[in-house]
């Protein structure tokens, strides 16, 4: 296969594996449907650029209600509000959910007035396997989940269920920075974290804090193999770099070029579209996921590269190793696009984790 030249293997502890693996690469086809954009724009799903970058469209705001059809700005081009595909149960309080008058941060005390207390134990943040497990038979008698567009996958590492609260790393103390985190999918409507996949921090976040945007999509085949080295395009090859350079020196400021400040990211799972989230609301998710983690390993798999309105634009291939909090480790694949945004830099415009990898044609 090409396209695999170049690769960065990195860990963060003295002695850690900085390998993280030997990844069996096979060719498949991923999931994708094209989607059109609101302004005479071709099918994104063939990762066609609109005609203009400089598009108009409103900004999206967390916790603002979104008419369906308003046009909002994105880093791919302007989008109408949708309607979740795979809408939550209602949520009925006193009835099918305890009554909840706000989230707090993590950090706060968790009170029955701000967030209902765990019927096992006082917090919703533990290694112990068992209070977690008790705690999750317990609301899933009572409670029904209210959690749209999920197209994820229930490891067994968790239960093979709906997450529940989460882990605590060994010997990683956090704090986290992002202060609207739901902690189980039964109190509020909410939808999967983009981090999902990572126990060691909380699995939830709130509908009201993301968009529905009408038939987006990206196709992650687009393109052909690129050879992913420092003289191909360094500007491409300095980006990634800097995401790389998170997870192996915890070098958070490089993140911030990486997004456009007023366009939210799209968030997939296993190739599935689920949502679009606030860049400020991602990068603090982000950088409480990396902190909380205790990374083995990260490398770049591969790239492809496709035309992005007479400009190249990437889709990148990573591999995540990290220590399970039940020790051992676990796999997280990461699929993300980039292109030139309003601002020159390469940015991220949609993120994708599986727990298989995704492959090229």
């Amino acid at each position: 296969m090409t396209g695999r030249t170049g690769q960065h293997k990195v860990g963060n502890k003295p002695g850690a594996k900085g390998n993280a693996g030997n990844v069996a690469q096979k060719h498949s086809a991923t999931n994708g449907k094209s989607g059109k954009v609101a302004t005479k724009a071709s099918p994104l799903g063939a990762n066609h650029a609109p005609k203009s970058l400089a598009v108009k469209g409103a900004t999206f705001h967390p916790g603002a209600k979104v008419a369906a059809g308003t046009p909002i700005r994105t880093a791919a081009g302007t989008f109408r509000a949708g309607h979740f595909s795979k809408p939550a149960a209602a949520v009925i309080p006193g009835r099918n959910a305890p009554a909840r008058s706000a989230f707090v941060h993590p950090g706060a005390a968790i009170t029955s007035s701000n967030y209902p207390r765990p019927h096992y134990g006082n917090t919703y943040i533990t290694n112990n396997t068992t209070v977690i497990e008790n705690n999750y038979r317990y609301d899933s008698r009572v409670y029904a989940p209210h959690v749209a567009n999920f197209y994820g996958y229930n490891d067994p590492v968790w239960g093979n269920h709906w997450r529940y609260g989460c882990y605590s790393s060994p010997g990683i103390s956090v704090s986290f920075g992002f202060g609207f985190y739901a902690y189980t999918p039964y109190y509020t409507a909410v939808v999967a974290s983009p981090w999902y996949y990572y126990p060691c921090v909380p699995a939830y976040v709130p509908q009201d804090r993301v968009v529905v945007l009408s038939g987006y999509d990206c196709n992650w085949n687009d393109g052909d193999d690129f050879a992913y080295t420092s003289d191909n395009d360094p500007d491409f090859y300095q980006a990634t770099t800097a995401v790389v350079g998170i997870y192996a020196n915890g070098a958070y400021g490089g993140f911030g070029v990486l997004l456009e400040p007023d366009a939210p990211v799209a968030v997939f799972c296993e190739g599935h579209y689920q949502y679009s989230l606030d860049p400020d609301d991602f990068r603090a998710t982000f950088t409480d996921t990396c902190r909380a983690t205790h990374t083995i390993g990260y490398r770049i798999l591969g790239c492809r590269r496709f035309n992005w309105g007479g400009q190249p634009g990437y889709l990148v291939y990573a591999h995540h190793r990290f220590s399970s909090p039940s020790g051992g480790e676990e796999d997280v694949y990461q699929t993300y696009r980039m292109h030139r945004g309003f601002s020159g830099h390469y940015v991220v415009s949609d993120f994708n984790t599986s727990h298989r990898p995704m492959h090229f044609r």
